[in-house]
């Protein structure tokens, strides 16, 4: 466990000179970083006199240290309550899930922890005095009494012209070390300030009595001021244990910020069965899918039932375990609906300039805006299945080659176990130039299909792509409507293939599914299904009327 008191310093604090002006530079100690939010502390000391800054560097290293004591005093009762981690989480991935709004009636009891806590602090720093050298003692005693009275001269000027910004850096230190979190021009932050200026004169006043030998008792420090625990608290507990995918935990994490728009940071157990009908019904009244409507519900009840099982919270049912969702006619301008393309369609894509004019622009990122259009309409993949391929992934198995989708290389995901799968190169693809293409690559030595392609944001190497194709299906192709993107390459696959009277269960294996809602699929994977009526499916797939003739990767003097 940490100490609360603050570090004597037995010398001057160090200041700079920055624009004319003095500031102090202060080090935050690596074990309360992640409670500060920072690694470093700059405080103007608002003068450019030289001797004045060395005078007010010591007020202010004394206030700076009142606030690692914060700090420390915050960083037990959160080590207690097993949230470090979700702290360190909220720093990497920019969240503040975890922090509650700074409201009035959290200013008193934050009054007298910031009383006790600096007492605390004036305990130590004495007790340190007195074990220091005697030569040394009367030296320490005076810098401390000096200090002291400077502050008292200060607080007293503040008091007098109401000046309460003074205590603004001192007010939001208190605040963040207890995780809450001031709204914008907050009335709550300037009522704390103005609470913490003669409270901090009266401490003051306190310390310089104690040093004239007049003692008094420190009292104890109140707990935090916020012990419930709220959805956001829980997902990084549930992340740990379900280990789910980083995109996965980035979608819970905008789901409980939706439902804490809704309804507030409540404690889980004040959210109710009602809190989660309420929830849905707003999601219904916004035009949302029932399937997306259905996994924001799942995965809610996730996040409880993690905790829930694991002892983390004491509730009887997740309150999201009985939340249905009916089906219901949505108005059809409310949810995209992906369509497949017809032959023409297919024919004003295949005749636009990137296969016929040689067409590169920087969007379509080399080879990719050539061969994932072919790539997807011949194998049925998904765009980002496409994307991550690897030059690994092209093997060529009982004189077949296939594409083997998986999830084995370095930044590759797959959407469920049954897509985990290989698919035979279609003849149109070898026309095209494809193999020719990854032979090149291969030669190389370069690890990945489209090396142009990078992840984004969100990991997926296929988002900036997915952009820029919509754009050119939409000024390029001719294809306006916003129920054809991508994936309409996908749909057209699975109806060609029933067109074409591929079993229903080969078609599943081609494109990654279970059959039948069985888990088997899900669960081992298609890796092992059997690879020669894979062959003859594509074999068996054309597109009557579609005519690629011509269309051909450019070869040796085509950038990847």
């Amino acid at each position: 466990m940490f100490s609360a008191s603050p570090r004597t310093s037995s010398h001057a604090p160090k200041i700079f000179l920055r624009g004319g002006t003095y500031y102090i530079k202060r080090n935050v100690p690596r074990a309360i970083q992640p409670v500060l939010g920072c690694s470093q502390i700059w405080r103007s000391l608002k003068t450019s006199d030289a001797v004045r800054a060395q005078v007010l560097a010591r007020v202010e290293y004394q206030h700076i240290e009142t606030e690692f004591a914060a700090a420390r005093l915050k960083l037990n009762a959160i080590n207690d309550l097993g949230v470090l981690d979700a702290l360190k989480a909220e720093r990497r991935h920019g969240s503040k899930g975890t922090l509650d709004l700074l409201r009035a009636h959290h200013i008193p009891h934050l009054a007298e922890r910031y009383r006790a806590i600096t007492l605390a602090c004036d305990d130590e720093e004495r007790f340190a005095i007195g074990r220091a050298p005697a030569s040394e003692r009367r030296e320490l005693l005076a810098e401390r009494m000096e200090l002291l009275e400077e502050a008292r001269r200060q607080l007293r000027d503040a008091v007098i012209s109401h000046d309460e910004s003074v205590m603004l850096e001192t007010a939001e230190a208190l605040v963040r070390a207890e995780r809450l979190v001031p709204r914008h021009n907050s009335p709550a932050l300037r009522k704390l300030c103005a609470e913490l200026l003669p409270l901090d004169l009266q401490i003051v006043e306190q310390q310089l009595a104690r040093l004239e030998g007049r003692p008094s008792s420190s009292p104890a420090v109140p707990p935090a001021v916020r012990d419930k625990t709220t959805l956001a608290d829980l997902i990084d507990f549930w992340a740990v244990h379900a280990a789910p995918r980083p995109q996965t935990v980035k979608d819970v994490r905008a789901i409980v910020r939706g439902f804490q728009a809704q309804f507030g940071e409540l404690a889980v157990d004040q959210i109710t069965k009602h809190h989660g009908l309420r929830y849905r019904d707003t999601l219904i009244g916004r035009g949302q899918a029932r399937k997306t409507i259905e996994k924001k519900l799942t995965l809610l009840n996730a996040v409880v039932n993690s905790a829930r099982k694991e002892a983390h919270i004491t509730i009887e049912k997740s309150p999201f375990a009985e939340v249905t969702v009916w089906k219901t006619k949505v108005k059809s301008h409310a949810v995209k609906r992906r369509r497949p393309f017809s032959v023409p369609q297919l024919q004003q894509l295949f005749d636009s300039p990137i296969y016929k004019k040689s067409y590169r622009p920087k969007g379509a990122k080399g080879a990719a805006g050539f061969f994932m259009p072919l790539i997807a309409l011949f194998s049925g993949c998904r765009e980002e299945e496409i994307a991550q391929l690897r030059t690994e992934d092209v093997i060529e198995l009982q004189g077949t080659w296939v594409l083997r989708i998986c999830d084995y290389g370095q930044g590759q995901q797959v959407k469920t176990g049954a897509a985990i799968r290989h698919i035979p190169v279609h003849a149109a693809l070898i026309e095209a130039g494809f193999l020719k293409y990854f032979e090149t690559l291969r030669a190389t030595g370069e690890a990945r299909i489209f090396p142009l392609l990078q992840p984004g944001c969100r990991g997926r190497y296929s988002d900036a792509y997915s952009k820029w194709f919509n754009r050119y299906l939409d000024v390029k192709v001719g294809i306006t409507e916003n129920s054809y993107d991508f994936h309409s390459l996908r749909h057209t696959f699975r109806n060609q293939l029933r067109i074409c009277g591929v079993e229903e269960e080969v078609a599943d294996a081609l494109m990654g599914h279970s059959s039948n809602g069985k888990s088997e699929g899900r669960q081992y994977g298609r890796e092992s299904f059997p690879l020669e009526p894979l062959v003859l499916a594509m074999k068996r797939l054309r597109y009557e009327g579609l005519n690629l003739t011509g269309i051909r990767w450019g070869g040796a003097n085509e950038s990847v």
